[in-house]
């Protein structure tokens, strides 16, 4: 062999022996096969470096006279190859590149004391690794599909604390990005919602609630936990859910209570893995994305391996997407060849597979469900498509779905659609508003078939001849250009924040239209009272159970950069700014319902609710932990279409 390719194979070879010598560092937690091919990439990208440098100091006088013996050069890849594992020992990452060549220099400088390695043993040394890191990947791969498996159908775990008691069931179900207006406001003849009127009909329902925000992770955090925008901690999408001594959960009230308690949900954001599956004996979550191992895998290339310090973390995800985890990239439940336009079909089959195993128990369950079926992409299956829709304008070219999505409106048609809500253009403006009532009338199809998977869940409990509490709300609502905004996200105007609230059960008396207006954070103590449980006195919630109308309160909602306070009808926007707040909008809601009035700098209320948002925001839990996303979080964000909501602009009136 010639030399250069002698000293090429010789800095492959010690590269692949660091490689797995590394591998093994990882214990139980990371065994070799799950890390050995991600190490040996990036070793491998270290001796190409060090090859191409010394490859151009070759021709260099100075140092052709130290050039180093190719026996030595297997030494300077295996070495330096070695050097990021020194990291949890205490040697900062900054330390890694110096210390490097360091090692090498060291090398070079040693005339006798390294054995000379043959270049077939370094070669085969490089294949044996090669065949390893393959075999190893995909044998990783084939562990993670065997527990997807597993994950696809959840059995329901006895709870030791369980104990048969008299109780109605509770059914608790939350319904993505479901505006109020949608299920109480007026209606079109052709819209029919059997399940939501049967449940009007049978129980108590207000016009509204609010979210504690305009974002799925900040909703359910209040709306499981009791706790409002501000005693939560949670703001946003991208921030973290709290631990339960910071932030107990209504589930886990119920289960130390002796409820069986179980959840099927539909949105990747509130999954297990984002710590929303605590106080369950069964939480499927099978049909969401599960990156879990993948993240906890690529955190620790990132700490002490070559791949975490010289391969940008979004491409080292992508590689071990495509190959050690390969298993992860569709949910462990799949769709079963259905489309999306009917995936609240899938969420309805778990729901009966779970109630069957609840039903079995004499004890009183507890189960969540959640339907993500009025989020977009805008589109519902046959008969409902067209039902509202048919008769309408046709839809401007660029605001229609491309062929391949069947039609369903997606984040690239919300997008145009956004911008042109922003245009100063007159006809470019009013094709957008247009356009976005025909997305509203196709997001109200989507809710009459989501409508139709309820009333087959609603009738499934009912064979059961159990008697369960039923309580019906949503995490935040839906704009289509009300105030020249769309989707939701990124701003606080009343229909992205307003959801449904419904309640209908045993002694919940009938057809009674209350009165005040309830928090998505009153769910966790109305469903704890109704129990017989003590509501903790920390929560902000209140129950609603009764039959006078709810006091009013103040209504503090958040989102990373916005802030609202309703105080009778009384409305103020605000965002933030460092340590305090700008006014960007106020509104009386008494007289301009629809927020088309902007009365800053106008109206005499401004002052109060001003010192009234002050004083709320004393009590604010938000805690900038400084964490980096989990590849689950940032996934859905992307899949959902969200952004950082700084991002957004906002237009007030």
């Amino acid at each position: 062999m010639k030399p250069w390719t002698q000293r090429l194979f010789a800095l492959l070879g010690g590269a692949s022996f660091a490689s797995i010598i590394v591998s093994l560092l990882g214990g139980s937690a990371h065994p070799w096969y799950e890390v050995l091919l991600p190490i040996w990439l990036g070793n491998l990208l270290l001796a190409g470096g060090l090859f191409a440098l010394l490859l151009l100091l070759a021709p260099v006088a100075v140092f052709r006279k130290c050039f180093p013996a190719t026996p030595k050069w297997m030494w300077f890849t295996f070495l330096a190859g070695l050097v990021p594992s020194l990291g949890p020992l205490g040697v900062p990452s900054v330390l890694f590149f110096p210390l490097a060549l360091v090692l090498i220099f060291v090398v070079m400088r040693l005339r006798n004391a390294l054995r000379a390695f043959p270049a077939a043993l370094t070669t085969s040394l490089t294949v044996l690794v090669f065949f390893a890191s393959l075999g190893g990947g995909y044998w990783n791969h084939l562990q993670l599909r065997l527990l997807n498996d597993e994950i696809s159908s959840p059995t329901l775990v006895s709870n030791p604390s369980a104990k048969a008691f008299q109780a109605p069931d509770i059914i608790l179900i939350s319904l993505d990005t479901l505006r109020a207006d949608a299920v109480t406001g007026p209606r079109e003849p052709a819209y029919r919602l059997p399940f939501f009127d049967g449940m009007q009909n049978s129980g108590n329902w207000w016009d509204y609630s609010y979210s504690s925000s305009n974002q799925t992770l900040p909703g359910h955090a209040s709306m499981l936990s009791g706790h409002d925008a501000l005693s939560s901690g949670v703001r946003f999408n991208f921030n973290h859910l709290p631990g339960p001594e910071e932030l107990p959960l209504v589930s886990e009230y119920l289960q130390d209570a002796g409820y069986q308690t179980a959840g099927v949900i539909s949105n990747a954001l509130i999954a297990g893995d984002m710590g929303f599956s605590r106080g369950y004996d069964l939480y499927d979550d099978s049909t969401t994305p599960r990156f879990g191992p993948r993240t906890a895998c690529a955190a620790y290339l990132a700490g002490r391996t070559w791949t975490g310090h010289l391969v940008p973390s979004g491409i080292t995800e992508r590689v071990l997407s495509m190959l050690s985890f390969r298993a992860l990239r569709r949910p462990p439940r799949s769709m079963d060849g259905i489309g999306m336009e009917q995936r609240g079909l899938v969420t309805t089959t778990q729901a009966k597979e779970v109630l069957d195993q609840l039903f079995a128990t004499e004890q009183p369950y507890f189960f969540f469900l959640h339907y993500l079926d009025a989020h977009h992409p805008y589109g519902a299956p046959a008969p409902y498509r067209g039902m509202l829709t048919a008769d309408l304008p046709p839809l401007a070219k660029r605001y229609r779905g491309p062929e391949k999505s069947q039609g369903m409106i997606g984040l690239d048609q919300l997008n145009i659609m956004k911008a042109d809500l922003r245009s100063e253009d007159p006809v470019v403006h009013a094709e957008a508003v247009a356009g976005a009532e025909f997305y509203r009338q196709m997001y109200l199809e989507n809710v009459m078939y989501l409508d139709s998977q309820l009333e087959e869940v609603r009738q499934y409990v009912e064979k059961s001849g159990r008697p369960t509490l039923w309580l019906i709300t949503g995490d935040h609502g839906e704009q289509f250009a009300e105030n020249d905004s769309l989707v939701h996200g990124n701003h606080l105007y009343q229909d992205s924040v307003r959801v449904p609230f419904l309640l209908s059960g045993p002694g919940i008396e009938a057809g009674v239209q209350r009165q005040g207006i309830p928090d998505v954070a009153d769910v966790a103590p109305t469903l704890l009272e109704y129990a017989g449980l003590e509501v903790p006195a920390d929560m902000t919630g209140r129950s609603v159970l009764g039959s006078e109308a709810l006091p009013s309160i103040v209504h503090v909602l958040q989102d990373d950069v916005r802030l609202m306070v309703r105080y009778g009808n009384q409305k103020l926007i605000a965002k933030r700014t460092g340590d305090g707040f700008e006014v960007t909008a106020v509104y009386d809601l008494a007289t301009d319902p629809e927020e088309l009035q902007n009365l800053i700098g106008q109206a005499d209320f401004e002052i109060q609710l001003v010192a009234i948002l002050e004083e709320q925001l004393l009590r604010d839990r938000f805690v900038d932990r400084g964490g980096v996303l989990s590849a689950e979080q940032t996934a859905a964000l992307g899949d959902l279409g969200y952004v950082d909501s700084a991002e957004e602009d906002e237009h007030q009136h």
